[in-house]
């Protein structure tokens, strides 16, 4: 794991959220533009995670519902195809994000 390089720290997010749909995203400024925030802790409960992760892990044959697993599973697709060449966006494992309802470890930027 890369050693943190940068910390944002922001006191509110609200005036970046793009959209809320059991994830967050946000569009944050960062390094004189601006970058997409997935915060993978929403809204959804424990107990609405736990039968969503049943449902799709052993019904559907999908990955987990899992906040954690769901970062796992993109991380690993954005490297499997930048790997192979396709394009896809940076990610910054070097960056920490200090905000609330951003819990250490369970987002994307």
């Amino acid at each position: 794991m890369n050693a943190i390089q940068e910390t944002l720290r922001f006191d509110d997010l609200t005036p970046y959220l793009l959209l809320q749909n059991g994830n967050y995203l946000y569009k944050i400024p960062f390094r004189g533009g601006w970058a997409v925030l997935k915060v993978y802790f929403g809204s959804h409960s424990q107990w609405v995670r736990l039968t969503k992760s049943i449902n799709n892990v052993l019904l559907q044959g999908q990955t987990s519902y899992w906040p954690r697993t769901r970062l796992r599973v993109e991380r690993e697709c954005l490297e499997l195809w930048s790997k192979h060449g396709f394009r896809v966006f940076d990610w910054y494992d070097d960056v920490e994000v200090i905000a609330p309802k951003c819990p250490p470890g369970g987002y994307l930027l």
